[in-house]
Parts: structure tokens; sequence; C-alpha cells
């Protein structure tokens, strides 16, 4: 090609390598005078996106500053706008080997404003190497760095997942106290047919003595009210799947029921009571003993237990 008066490239120029000093030494010997046109931020944002570590002015400074390059402009603002080009009147443009879109928008351009201006693609020098986007600065992510997002995101899981506990812990206590309620309503239906709430004819055979209790830690054959389901009364007594705690008795049979004459030392008569332990302090009801049950008497006891606890009496 014959070699003209002046000839441009253009380039973001993040940090000049020698990679741009071998374009700026090809592109030289196409003409006397090499203009290097400097992409604006836009333009890098367009093509690569992402915005440049380094300032339109700093790059601008650092070009101008290159042995070979007698100027430095910035490009235009717009795709696809080469008012630079009508500015510095080339004789040849030289490509780098790496620009094959931004070469088709050119041409396109340069084709429908008419314009016989030479493009040249230079040769590519040590692309493995040399590359803007595989200098150092412009890495997405270092090892240490990918290793402390994985530990940040995992401490964020474990904080989700011991969150995530009380919250289940108490949608598991107000299951409970629902059941409760339900089958108080059953027994009272029950008690409308036979003027008496059930024996705890299985008491004793279980997790605590005296009591008739559904866990799942109670042997195959301590089976929980089943008087209820045999009338129709509720569709299948619980079982507590996840007592909450294995070794405590007093916690182990999270549901009991018992039919028991003059409770609490106070109290006249005969009850059914029901009774539920909870995981969580905050969810079970308070004080929901009778008057008469002033006593220390476990279930439902005003002091510690009160707030973990639920208890229902039921006066025949």
């Amino acid at each position: 090609m014959r070699k003209g008066n002046r000839v441009v490239v253009f380039g973001i120029f993040d940090g000049v390598h020698d990679g741009h000093r071998d374009l700026f030494r090809q592109a030289k010997e196409y003409g006397n005078e090499l203009v290097v046109i400097v992409g604006r931020d836009s333009a890098s944002l367009r093509w690569k996106g992402r915005k440049p570590l380094y300032s339109e002015e700093a790059r601008m400074r650092l070009v101008s500053q290159e042995e070979r390059v007698d100027r430095a402009v910035l490009g235009d603002e717009e795709q696809s706008t080469y008012g630079v080009i009508d500015m510095v009147n080339p004789d040849v443009i030289c490509l780098g080997y790496d620009q094959e879109l931004f070469k088709k928008d050119l041409e396109l351009w340069l084709e429908r404003e008419k314009r016989a201006i030479s493009c040249v693609v230079l040769r590519p020098y040590k692309e493995s190497v040399f590359h803007t986007s595989l200098l150092p600065h412009r890495k997405g992510f270092t090892l240490i760095e990918l290793l402390v997002v994985i530990a940040v995101i995992g401490l964020l899981a474990s904080i989700v997942l011991v969150s995530l506990g009380p919250a289940r812990a108490r949608a598991r206590d107000t299951k409970r106290i629902q059941t409760l309620n339900q089958m108080a309503k059953a027994l009272q239906l029950y008690y409308d047919r036979y003027s008496k709430y059930p024996n705890s004819s299985l008491a004793g055979v279980g997790c605590w003595p005296n009591w008739e209790s559904g866990s799942v830690l109670n042997p195959s054959n301590s089976e929980f009210l089943p008087e209820l389901v045999s009338e129709g009364y509720f569709p299948s007594i619980p079982i507590e799947t996840n007592p909450t705690s294995s070794t405590d008795a007093w916690q182990q049979c999270s549901y009991r029921y018992m039919r028991v004459t003059n409770p609490c030392g106070g109290c006249t008569g005969t009850w059914g009571v029901l009774y539920a332990t909870c995981e969580t302090s905050n969810t079970c009801p308070r004080n929901e003993r009778p008057a008469c049950c002033t006593s220390a008497w476990g279930e439902g006891d005003p002091g510690f237990w009160d707030s973990r606890d639920i208890t229902l009496f039921l006066r025949e």
C-alpha cells in the first residue's frame, strides 16, 4: 500500500503497554504523522462493557508521551459517528487485530459517507501476553478475593440457618397449641355423649408416669387417647415427632392427657387435663391454669415452666 501523509489508530489505551507501542510502530510505517484517537469512556462501555481504569485526560496524556505519537485526540461520544475523522482527515486508518467489530462499524460509515480512506489491520504482537484485558490490573478476581467472597457467603448462609431455627421452633409451637385446642373440643364432644372425660387408661405407659402421652419416644403399645379416634371426634391423635428433649422426661412427652380428681391440691372434682410443652419461651400462653390450681403442680406452673408449656383444664 502506498504510504500516506497522515495515519490514525483508534483505541481505549487504558494504560500503555508494549502491545500498544508495537501498534504505533506498525502504524507509523503507513504515514509520516501518527494521530492516535483515544476512545471516550462511553466507547469503552459500548465496546468492552466496562469503564476504563484511567480517565480520558489521563489516557490522552499517556498516549501523547509515546515517542512515535505525533498527536492524540479524543474520539466521538456517540456510536457510529466519526466526526473526529473529518477533523483529522487521515489518509490511512490502522486497526488492531482485535478490533473486528469496530472495523465493521467503521467501514459501514466510510461507505455511507463515500470516504476513500484505506483501512489496514495490523499484525498482532504477542496476542496472549499484551492485551489490555489480560493485564493484571484488569483481572476480575484474584484467588484470595474469591476465597474471601466464598467465606463471606458461607458466613451469611450460617447466619440465615441459625436465624431460621427459632422461626421453625415457633412454628412448631403454634401448631402444638392449635392441636391441643382441637383436642379440647374433641374431648368436649366426648363429654357431651358420655358425661365424663376418657379415663387415663394407659397412664404409666410412656415417658411420664400417670399421664397418657403422645411421643415418638414412647413404646409401640403406648396409644394416646384412642377413644377420640374410635368415636370419630378426632381424625388422628398427634404423636410428637420432635420432642423438645430426648433425655428430660418432663419435656419428652410434648403431648399429655390425664383424667384426675382434685388436681393441684386446691381444685375439687374431676378434671380432664391436656398438656403440651413448647420449644420457645414466647409462644405458649401464660397463667392459663384455673385459680384453684395454686400449688406447684408442674404442668402449667406459673413459675419457670409457665412460658414453656400450655395446660388446658376441662372440668366435668
